[in-house]
């Protein structure tokens, strides 16, 4: 019983860490290389379903609609990871909400392994998806990894775009 319970928990919390433990499915459809936010919701329903659900803090929203500097966002994910479906389609919510034409987002997909053939991920260093890099006057600022540290995603973006002024 012991080993059957380490068993579940490793397989729990290497599920988006690089390790498949097992479970790849060879039909599973997954979206590689770059790819919009359009095709990430219209394609991949756990993210539209995310998106839909999600109700971010309104005072951070105001902030981001008033941001007046350019800021673009590559976010590395797995369309095949919970976390990427949650926290994705989250913080697309929060963008649209935003409607602020100075946030260009970058989405770029990967497999399980998290390796592309042009050799992003290795050259950006991605372990862990979904990872949120933001960039200021082609210079990154911040990163938000897997999960946002103060629980809403909007929170953290906000507190990298806080470093900027």
């Amino acid at each position: 019983m012991r080993i059957l319970s380490i068993l579940l928990m490793a397989t729990f919390f290497l599920s988006c860490n690089g390790i498949s433990a097992g479970r790849a499915d060879k039909k599973e459809k997954m979206a590689l290389g770059y790819v919009t936010a359009e095709t990430l919701l219209k394609e991949y329903p756990k993210f539209r379903k995310s998106y839909d659900q999600y109700r971010p803090d309104s005072t951070i929203v105001e902030k981001l609609k008033a941001w007046d500097k350019d800021v673009d966002v590559l976010t590395v994910l797995g369309t095949w990871c919970s976390d990427s479906r949650w926290q994705v389609g989250r913080f697309l919510k929060v963008m649209d909400l935003a409607g602020n034409e100075h946030f260009k987002l970058k989405f770029f997909g990967v497999d399980r392994t998290k390796k592309d053939k042009e050799g992003l991920t290795e050259k950006l260093g991605i372990k862990r998806v979904p990872t949120f890099i933001i960039y200021y006057q082609e210079k990154e600022v911040g990163r938000i990894v897997e999960r946002p540290k103060k629980r809403f995603i909007e929170k953290d973006f906000w507190e990298i775009l806080e470093k900027i002024k």
